[in-house]
This record gives structure tokens, sequence and C-alpha cells, in this order.
């Protein structure tokens, strides 16, 4: 019998497992892959390795206290901060703000606060008010604090990345988490979370074999955790409406591209990671598959990691958002899909790359290795529900339906939460946020 079961090798069950290995807990980690690090990891096509989730993060320096802490050293390096490189065609110019600024400071509470309506009363030139309010060219749907934290990150702190890769601080945690004497159970699948008088009491595998446990902390998605695992007398039901009617963010579909850089003119990337929509019209949102009326992330990524692609060639990432109601009927079950899926998901990568190719000429002809994520992989190999990528809605107007920001304790007596599900808002991005909220809930234990 383990003192604390963990289930999910994210970044926030790894913080949490290496936290409370490193304190003499005895831990068993359990996860579905068959790496750690959930989406926060790499895949390999070919000789091209690309990311399944974040390129990048924020707050660099918590972001290292929290390895230290943890027994993992790593050195990060800088990326070329966004702020710097923005640049837009269109006349962005607007009258003064008549002290916005001061505004923002009085405006109470801050965090339940719509972006929206602050900058609307500022700003009439939509494209600018999409801009401030965004940080793209989608319309505000933050509050006012988590959009100030945004530019701060964006402006201020910077974006950053560890020169091992994302995926290199999951190995290293994983590695520290070893040599405590902890113990990690990879591809093996957490089928329910078992409970008695509303107490968690252990877990039972899909093999339907059972572990014991002091205590369990689920790095799983929330909505997944309570919905799927845990049976439903165990949970408050208006604890149960709340999970199922607060929405998580959307999904993406996300093309990935071994290409070789002589063949494309990347002259316009002014910056490893850029934003491009093509035309600034308001999109037809029933037109989900014009992507030149949709904001396109492009990021040369092998330029952030040197080794993703072989000598003289490049690995680039082209992602949009998009519906997982889209792509819900090709699911026939779990990593099963109806016939035609793979022909309908590839038709709509040869979309996006021609709208990306409006911003780099030449780029299907260049392209040596592809690969296509939709809001389906992010379901089914991401362990998502729909697909999620991004935790909890952003919207201002959703954000105080729980009534707390943390969601790390639970309504039930030993169960806790970790990971970027375990807080109503990512506050430093999803890096920083899911290994601090690790962190949170090994103290929680410790106490």
């Amino acid at each position: 019998m383990a003192e604390v079961i963990v289930i999910g090798a994210g970044l926030g069950g790894l913080a949490c497992a290496t936290k409370l290995a490193r304190a003499g807990r005895s831990v068993l980690l359990f996860e579905k892959n068959s790496h750690p690090g959930g989406t926060s990891y790499i895949f390999k096509r070919g000789p091209y390795s690309f990311p399944m989730g974040p390129l990048s993060f924020s707050h660099p320096a918590r972001v290292k206290a929290i390895l230290e802490e943890l027994g993992v050293e790593a050195v990060l390096s800088a990326l070329e901060r966004i702020i710097s490189s923005l640049a837009l065609e269109q006349d962005l110019r607007s009258g003064p703000l008549d002290g916005s600024l001061a505004a923002i400071r009085t405006e109470q509470p801050l965090c339940y606060s719509s972006s929206r309506n602050f900058l609307e009363h500022h700003i009439t030139q939509p494209l600018l008010l999409n801009f401030l309010g965004s940080q793209g060219t989608g319309e505000p749907e933050m509050s006012l604090l988590d959009l100030a934290r945004a530019w701060n990150a964006a402006s201020e702190v910077g974006i950053w990345f560890p020169s091992g890769g994302i995926h290199g601080l999951a190995d290293r945690l994983q590695a520290s988490f070893l040599a405590a004497g902890g113990e990690v159970l990879l591809g093996t699948t957490v089928k329910e979370i078992l409970a008695k008088k509303g107490r968690a009491v252990g877990v039972q595998t899909v093999s339907g074999k059972s572990f014991s446990g002091d205590w369990v902390v689920s790095d799983a998605d929330y909505k997944k955790t309570f919905l799927e695992m845990l049976g439903p007398g165990h949970i408050p039901p208006d604890h149960v409406e709340k999970v199922r009617s607060i929405p998580y963010t959307g999904s993406e579909l996300c093309v990935y591209l071994g290409i070789d850089p002589a063949q494309v003119d990347l002259s316009r990337m002014r910056a490893n990671h850029v934003f491009y929509r093509k035309c600034t019209s308001p999109a037809d949102e029933t037109r989900l598959e014009d992507f030149d009326s949709r904001e396109v992330e492009i990021c040369l990524w092998s330029q952030n990691m040197p080794d993703s692609a072989p000598a003289g060639k490049a690995a680039l990432v082209l992602r949009t958002s998009f519906p997982y109601d889209h792509f819900a009927g090709w699911r026939t079950g779990e990593k099963r899909r109806a016939e035609g899926y793979t022909a309908f998901k590839q038709g709509l990568a040869r979309k996006l790359i021609q709208t990306g190719e409006s911003l780099l000429p030449g780029l299907s002809r260049s392209i040596e290795v592809s690969e296509v994520a939709t809001p389906l992989t992010y379901r089914d190999w991401g362990n998502r529900t729909q697909g999620s990528i991004a935790g909890w809605t952003w919207s201002a107007a959703q954000s105080d339906r729980f009534g707390q920001k943390l969601l790390v304790e639970t309504p039930v007596d030993r169960l806790l939460m970790c990971g970027i599900y375990s807080v109503t808002e990512l506050f430093w991005g999803g890096v920083p946020t899911a290994l601090a909220t690790g962190l949170w809930a090994a103290e929680r234990i410790l106490a």
C-alpha cells in the first residue's frame, strides 16, 4: 500500500510525486502513456520530432525555483520576446485612453471584470480593441486581471524555453522522482478512483487491479476525474452540476511539417513564433474551414529545438483553434475512427497549409514529412475531455461560478487535484501553473 497514489505523470503530477518522494513518502505514480510529461512531450515522425503541447512558457524564475526544489537543474534560454516582434500592417491609431491605467487600478473586482467592457469604453477601432483584448485577432473574453497578467508575461517577463526542451523537464523530474525512491507505472491506465464514505482510498486500473493509498492526487483533467473516474454517490450534487456545466477552453487543429528550408521563403517570419491572419474581416463562424479568415499560429520549432530536424532541414508547426464537435462524428471509440477520417483531416491540413503559404511562399513544395492532430487526437492521446487544450474557459462571465480560483482541494476527502485543470485561471501560464499546483497538492499532504 502506497501512502500516496498520483494519477497522471504530467508536469503537475510529476512535481507532486517528486516533492512527496523527496520528503520520504511512498508514492506510486500511474501514467497512461509510455512516457512521462503528458502533452508536455514530443513525438517523432521519421527523422523529425514535434511538440505534443506547449511550445514555450513564461515566468522562468518561478519554474527554475520549483525545479531546483525538486532536485532538477535546468538551464533556461530566452526566446525572442513576443512584444518586440509584434507588427501590424493596418492603421491602429486611436485616441488617448483618458486615464485608462488609473481606471484599471480602481476597477473592482478585477478578477471578474470584463476586459471587453472596459476596452469598448475607450477604444472604437475593432482591430486594435481585439489585439489589446486577446493578444491577437479574437474578441476579448478574459477578465481585466487575466488580460493584465497575459500582457505582463508577453511584454515584461518574456517567453522562454528550456535548453533541453519542455519534454526534458519531464524526463528530469521523473529521474528525480525515481532517485528519491518513487515508483512509476508507465503504460498503466487508471479506470476508477475508489472511495468509501466520501473518502478516496485507492484506484483501480483498466486491467481490474486495485491499489490502496492514504491519499489520491489526480493530474487527470477535472471533468474526467469527477464525471468518469468517481462514482456520483461520492460527490455533492451541486459540485457535479458545476463540473458538468462550466466549460473548458476549446481544442485545435495542428499540422506538423518537416520541411526543406531551401524550398520555402521564410523571410516574413520576423520571429520564430508568429500569429498570422490573412484576412482581418470578421470570420464567418459557419465556415470553419476558411482558414484565411482565422488566426493561425506558426512556429519554426527547430529554431527552439535544433535537434528536432536533420541538418539542413527544419520543423514547422501550424495550428488554429477548432471545435471538437466538428470531429465528434468520426470517433467510433477510443483511438478508433470511422472510414474516411484520415482523408478528411488531411484535406483540412492542406487548406491550413495553403493559408500558411500566403505568409511563407513555397511552403507546400518544401514539405518532406507531415502529421495532423485534431481535437480527437487531443482527446484520445492527450487524455483531455473533448480535446480541450488550455484548462477551464477564459471567459470572465464564467470565472466566478466555482466561487474559488484554486481547485486543488476537492469535496472528496483525501482526493486532491493538480495540473492546469486544478485552477480556474492559468495565472502564470500552463507550465509554471501546472508545476506550482503539484507542489501545493504535495504541501497539503505534508502539512
